[in-house]
């Protein structure tokens, strides 16, 4: 039977790279997308491999995982927020759970210390990148406050005018993690997207400030994510990104995607669709308006708007 491998990237990868490596030599690097996630290859090498997942503008994070001679090897990796929980850079697929791991499986550990090249004597970066060996130095220890304080968050919609903010009328739902909040709002069906009826975020932090900003409603839902960073000097931040893995990696794109992934974005995602189209009965403001910003952040990639077109774009999104 052949060694073969089919790899799925993380579920929730809207735009960034990935790269498979393995005994020394780059076996797959593009540039994924929702419909574009998966690697499959016959005739490969045994051995341990390595698929960095880098989505744009987020810390990269690494698997280790073992092809195994003769067999179809199967690598579906969690979702990327699942991973980055772990709490390091670094996981491990165990092909026997079928899940990852913080720590390397027995399987993967015997073969590496099995081959001369991963001796002792052999690259310290790559073990140490792995976890299987002690840094050369040890980390000099850091000073983190010990003060706590509470942080609030609310929702609030306007109402009778611009500026006079009320009571949030429509759905939500949270869920709370170590270190995080996540407030989802997902679609309302009985909300006129076009309306302008502008929805307000609140941030209270205790004895400290309070920041406000507004909201978009993007189609699919919108999430908004309050995280406590333990070796930061910030607080809390906020990440606020579309539940649409597709209009997620247009926002991921235009806040600091590159060319390629801009490009990647174009062809995978927008393809032929005419962003003005969305500014039609049914459309999604959104969606339109951030398919008009990406022609001005990548005029490289993207064709410009005419002058009909941004007429248009103010008239009915402005």
């Amino acid at each position: 039977m052949k060694t073969s491998l089919h790899f799925e990237a993380p579920s929730d990868l809207s735009v960034g790279t990935v790269r498979i490596t393995g005994e020394g030599t780059m076996v797959a690097d593009w540039v994924a997308t929702p419909d574009n996630r998966t690697f499959s290859q016959d005739d490969l090498k045994p051995g341990i491999y390595s698929a960095e997942i880098g989505p744009a503008g987020v810390s990269p994070q690494s698997v280790v995982f073992q092809v195994q001679e003769g067999q179809a090897n199967n690598v579906v990796l969690p979702s990327f927020s699942a991973l980055s929980a772990s709490g390091s850079n670094t996981s491990f697929f165990d092909h026997v759970s079928l899940r990852t791991t913080s720590t390397p499986p027995q399987s993967i550990s015997e073969h590496l210390f099995a081959k001369a090249e991963f001796k002792v004597s052999s690259d310290r970066k790559f073990l140490s990148q792995l976890g299987l060996s002690k840094p050369e130095k040890p980390s000099q220890p850091g000073t983190v406050s010990a003060e706590s304080r509470r942080f609030f968050i609310g929702l609030s919609e306007e109402s009778r005018g611009r500026d006079a903010f009320d009571t949030f009328r429509s759905r939500t739902s949270m869920e709370v993690f170590p270190g995080r909040i996540e407030v989802e709002l997902p679609t309302d069906p009985g909300r006129d997207p076009w309306a302008g009826h502008r929805v307000r975020l609140s941030v209270a932090v205790q004895r400290l400030r309070v920041e406000r900003c507004l909201l978009p409603l993007y189609a699919g839902g919108t999430r908004i994510t309050a995280t406590v960073p333990p070796l930061s000097s910030a607080d809390v931040e906020l990440a606020i990104l579309p539940i649409d893995a597709k209009l997620r990696s247009l926002v991921r794109a235009l806040d600091a995607g590159t060319s390629a992934e801009a490009a990647a974005v174009r062809d995978d995602v927008i393809g032929k669709n005419d962003p003005a189209a969305q500014l039609g009965k049914g459309g999604d403001p959104w969606a339109a308006i951030l398919g008009a910003l990406l022609p001005i952040r990548f005029s490289d990639v993207f064709s410009p708007l005419s002058t009909e077109e941004v007429e248009l774009f103010v008239k009915r999104a402005g």
